[in-house]
C-alpha cells in the first residue's frame, strides 16, 4: 500500500470578525488493505503566531506537535477495524492573550478492506433432477468491510464455447452499516433443465472498495443432472416391408442415467431388451404395431411403429428368371442356326446344282428360301 499524505482543506479562524489564522489542508480518502502499513501526514504552511497544537485523533495512536508544521500518523500493520470510526487531523489555536482556544478538524475517509480467507461453492445435492428446485451455497469467510461486499454468480454457457457468463450479483442491505469483516453464506436457487447436465457454476466475493473491484472466485463445481429418457429415433412411425424380407427397427433415446429398452410386438409380448428389434424374414402375421419403451429410474417414454407387410407379387422369381434365361438362350441359338447351319445347307445345294448344270433351278430355290 503506498504512503498517503494529507494536506489541504481551508481552515479559517476568526476573532471578533478579524481573521486570526488561515491554513490549508485537503481532506482525502485512504484505502488500506488489512494488515498493511499506512502513513498520513497532516500539515500547515506556517506556524500560528499564538500557541497551537497540531495532531491526530485515532484509536491506535494520537501523535501531536506544538512546534512543527506537520505531524505524521503511521502504523506498520493496520489491523484495527475501529480505526475507521474516528480518524481525523485537528488544529487547536489559542485566541490572542485570552485563555480561549478554537479548533478545526479534517476527517480522513479511511477504508480498511480484507480479502476473504476462503470462497467455497457447494451444492445441496450431489445429483440434480430435471425440474426439481435445488440450491447452490456460496460460503465467504472473514471478508471486509461488510458494507462493500456483494456476491457474483456465473455459469458456463455451451452456446458460447463453455465460457463463464454472469448470472446475477447479490448485495446485502443488512450489511449496509457493517464496517468490519464478516462471514457470509449466500444461496442461489436453481431449477435445472436437461441441457444443464455437465455445466459448471461458480461464485465470487466482490469487494466494491475500488474500481475495478477486488474479486475472489471460488473453484467451479460441475453439475450432474438426471432426467428421464426422450426417444430420438426412430423418426418414422410407419414402415412397409415385403414378405420374406428382413426387418430391423432401431430405438435410440437420450436420458441420464443411460436408458434401457424393451420391445412389445403386436400380440403384446415383450420380446427384446435391446435397442434394436430384428425379424430376419417377415410374414403376413408380423403386420401390426411395435412399441419401443426407453426407461430409467426417473421414468419411461414410448414410440410406436406400425409395420405393414406387402404381398410378394413374385413368389417364384427364380422360376421366372430361369424361363427368361431359357428364352434368351433359345433366341440366341435360333439366330446362330439361321446364320451358320442354313448358310452351309444353301451352299451345298448350290454346288450340287452347278455340277448337274441346273443353275436356274438353284436360283428359284434361293428365292423360295
Amino acid at each position: 500500500m503506498p504512503w498517503v499524505t494529507v494536506h489541504g482543506t481551508v481552515w479559517e479562524i476568526y476573532i471578533r470578525r478579524h481573521k486570526l489564522y488561515r491554513s490549508y489542508s485537503l481532506s482525502t480518502s485512504l484505502l488500506v488493505e488489512y494488515g498493511s502499513p499506512a502513513e498520513v501526514n497532516c500539515s500547515i504552511p506556517n506556524k500560528p503566531v499564538t500557541p497551537y497544537l497540531l495532531g491526530w485523533e485515532s484509536k491506535s495512536s494520537q501523535p501531536q506537535t506544538s512546534t512543527e508544521t506537520s505531524v505524521v500518523w503511521n502504523v506498520t500493520s493496520l489491523m484495527e477495524w475501529e480505526e475507521v470510526e474516528e480518524f481525523r487531523c485537528y488544529l487547536t489555536v489559542k485566541i490572542g492573550t485570552t485563555d480561549n482556544y478554537t479548533q478545526c478538524m479534517s476527517n480522513v475517509n479511511l477504508t480498511i478492506y480484507k480479502r476473504p480467507d476462503s470462497v467455497t461453492l457447494s451444492s445441496r445435492s450431489d445429483v440434480w433432477v430435471e425440474g426439481n428446485q435445488t440450491e447452490l451455497r456460496c460460503e465467504i469467510k472473514n471478508v471486509g468491510p461488510g458494507d462493500k461486499l456483494s456476491v457474483r454468480w456465473s455459469r458456463t454457457d455451451p452456446k458460447h464455447g463453455d465460457k463463464f457468463t454472469d448470472l446475477n450479483e447479490t448485495s446485502f442491505p443488512d450489511l449496509r452499516n457493517e464496517l468490519y469483516s464478516v462471514n457470509k453464506t449466500v444461496n442461489l436457487t436453481v431449477t435445472p433443465r436437461r441441457e444443464d447436465d455437465g455445466v459448471q457454476y461458480r461464485c465470487a466475493a466482490v469487494l466494491n472498495v475500488n474500481h475495478p473491484p477486488y474479486v475472489n472466485i471460488s473453484e467451479p463445481i460441475t453439475i450432474t443432472l438426471h432426467y428421464k429418457p426422450i426417444i430420438t429415433q426412430p423418426l418414422d412411425e410407419g414402415l412397409s416391408v415385403r414378405e420374406g424380407e428382413s426387418l430391423m427397427i432401431t430405438c435410440s433415446a437420450d436420458g441420464n442415467p443411460r436408458p434401457q429398452y424393451k420391445w412389445t410386438v403386436p400380440n403384446n409380448t415383450i420380446v427384446s431388451n435391446s435397442s434394436s428389434f430384428v425379424i430376419r424374414s417377415v410374414r403376413k402375421e408380423d403386420t401390426g404395431q411395435y412399441t419401443c419403451t426407453a426407461y430409467n429410474d426417473l421414468g419411461e417414454t414410448t414410440r410406436n411403429v406400425t409395420v405393414t407387410i406387402k404381398d410378394d407379387i413374385w413368389p417364384h422369381w427364380w422360376i421366372i428368371l430361369v424361363i427368361i434365361i431359357v428364352l434368351v438362350c433359345g433366341v440366341a441359338c435360333g439366330i446362330f442356326y439361321r446364320r451358320e447351319c442354313m448358310g452351309q445347307y444353301i451352299l451345298t445345294r448350290l454346288m450340287s446344282h452347278r455340277h448337274n448344270g441346273h443353275v436356274g433351278h438353284i436360283t428359284e430355290d434361293r428365292v423360295g428360301l
